[in-house]
């Protein structure tokens, strides 16, 4: 393969990281604001951490959560509905609500999780065919930055 076509590869799969990253912060601020509008208190349990938990919150938001969501939810989710013959789009809703009801801090937050579910499983849907580790790894990363995103807004 020329260098210039896995350069381009590289370059698409980047571009193809941000939007999905710009995407999922979206979701988030979208979500977060409806609900703030509806039930405010349901960001409450954030508040409540010890400032000397802090980097043991932040190390569990942005490297241990996403490691496991993304293998339990995307990955394991989304393939062991396609090889149950289920269409790409219904294993993608099932397995971001399944996702979204394993954020359990209120009904609220739940609502609040799905469409950064949605477009985590979209993500790694769209990314699988070529190869599900590296599909498993780049929603790890996405996961990883919105985490992070939230805990700066959250903490800071």
């Amino acid at each position: 393969m020329h260098i210039f076509n896995i350069t381009l590869m590289f370059k698409n799969k980047l571009i193809l990281f941000f939007a999905f990253l710009a995407l999922a912060v979206l979701a988030q601020i979208i979500s977060s604001a409806i609900i703030n509008l509806f039930s405010p208190q349901t960001f409450d349990h954030i508040q409540h951490i010890p400032s000397t938990k802090l980097f043991g919150r932040l190390m569990n938001m942005i490297l241990i959560a996403p490691l496991i969501e993304t293998f339990i939810f995307q990955f394991l989710g989304i393939e062991i509905m396609m090889r149950l013959q289920k269409s790409i789009i219904f294993a993608v809703i099932v397995s971001s609500v399944v996702f979204s009801i394993c954020h359990t801090y209120s009904f609220h937050y739940m609502i609040f999780v799905l469409p950064v579910g949605l477009t985590l499983g979209s993500y790694y849907a769209l990314l699988r065919k070529e190869n599900t580790f590296l599909a498993y790894l780049a929603v790890c990363g996405v996961h990883s930055f919105v985490n992070l995103l939230a805990f700066i807004v959250n903490y800071s």
